[in-house]
């Protein structure tokens, strides 16, 4: 720019002294480390309500496994100890997954009591039971 300046408009404009310029997470190192507070964390879970980026830090499901015939085992992904993480997924997920889970609970618990009744009721000469 100043040479486009210079050159097309005969204007020259003085370079002013070298700053050092100093990024916000230099100033919360610096308080971090003399308090003793964990304030980059504070930081960064109160940056994500500012600026989101949940695309790269949420939490992923990497991979599901056999658990039982009916249920998989869900392995969180690689960025389970980030807050930000953590925190979404306290936020957005874990009341749906609660939800889910004790319909679950409550839906295995009257099958059984529902297969408990039919064998009482095709058992009454002791013969074999329904499942």
């Amino acid at each position: 720019m100043q040479k486009y300046l210079n050159e097309n408009l005969k204007i020259s404009i003085p370079k002013g002294e070298k700053k050092k310029i100093i990024h916000v997470h230099d100033g919360i190192e610096v308080l971090e480390k003399s308090s003793g507070l964990p304030l980059m964390e504070v930081y960064s879970t109160l940056s994500e309500f500012v600026h989101p980026n949940l695309g790269s830090k949420m939490l992923t499901v990497n991979t599901r496994r056999d658990h039982s015939p009916f249920m998989d085992e869900v392995i969180i992904g690689s960025n389970k100890f980030n807050s930000e993480a953590a925190l979404f997924y306290i936020d957005h997920i874990a009341e749906s997954m609660y939800y889910t889970m004790t319909l679950s609970l409550i839906l295995h618990g009257r099958g059984q009591k529902l297969i408990s009744l039919l064998d009482q009721m095709s058992s009454k000469d002791g013969g074999s039971t329904l499942h």
